[in-house]
């Protein structure tokens, strides 16, 4: 632990600011500025703690990560299994999933593919506009009146990211995959290993 003398401690608060001028202070006792120098010691002893610590867990996390979505997915590949029972019950399984993605540049690409092939019912729409206090009417026909009142206001359409992943991992299975535009959805496959 760092000690500072009472010399040392001056230096904090010789010139203290306050309001944007420089003021002069009384230096507390001897016994005050060990304490505080105890106390910012300690901080700066948790902080580099803390910051080792969270070094540690993301190393930690990465070598989890390898495991779980490479190499024991790999080697369950290599040997031709999907799960495997262990003597202490422990019961491991590679799942497949699929990520994809609605990108702004494939936006409209994807969102007419949906409609072109009759899953218009994913896609979400948001209509945003702002609106002054005490237009509580107007808000009740919102929709019905945002062109007519020339009012600015933005239209998002969308689908969810959980339900283009489940709708994707559908697509994916069986005879879908072929069909299933996978460059323009961005469709990446993952394994990963589950305990059980």
């Amino acid at each position: 632990m760092i000690k500072k003398t009472k010399e040392q401690m001056m230096d904090l608060f010789e010139g203290v600011e306050e309001g944007g001028a420089t003021q002069k202070v009384d230096l507390p006792s001897k016994q005050k500025l060990t304490e505080l120098g105890n106390y910012i010691s300690k901080m700066k002893e948790l902080s580099e703690l803390i910051t080792r610590r969270e070094n540690e867990l993301k190393e930690l996390s990465q070598k989890f990560n390898d495991l779980q979505c490479n190499k024991i997915p790999d080697f369950f590949d290599e040997l031709g299994l999907s799960t495997l029972s262990l003597v202490d019950g422990t019961k491991v399984i590679i799942e497949r999933k699929f990520t994809a993605s609605i990108t702004a540049e494939n936006s409209g690409k994807c969102l007419e593919w949906l409609e072109k092939n009759n899953y218009g019912s994913l896609i979400k729409h948001d209509v945003v506009t702002k609106l002054k206090k005490g237009e509580e009417k107007l808000y009740t026909k919102l929709i019905a009146v945002l062109k007519k009142e020339q009012m600015d206001y933005t239209d998002k359409k969308y689908v969810h990211p959980q339900t283009l992943s489940s709708f994707v991992k559908e697509q994916m299975s069986g005879n879908g995959a072929k069909k299933f535009p996978q460059e323009l959805f961005k469709v990446f496959p993952l394994r990963f290993t589950k305990l059980k």
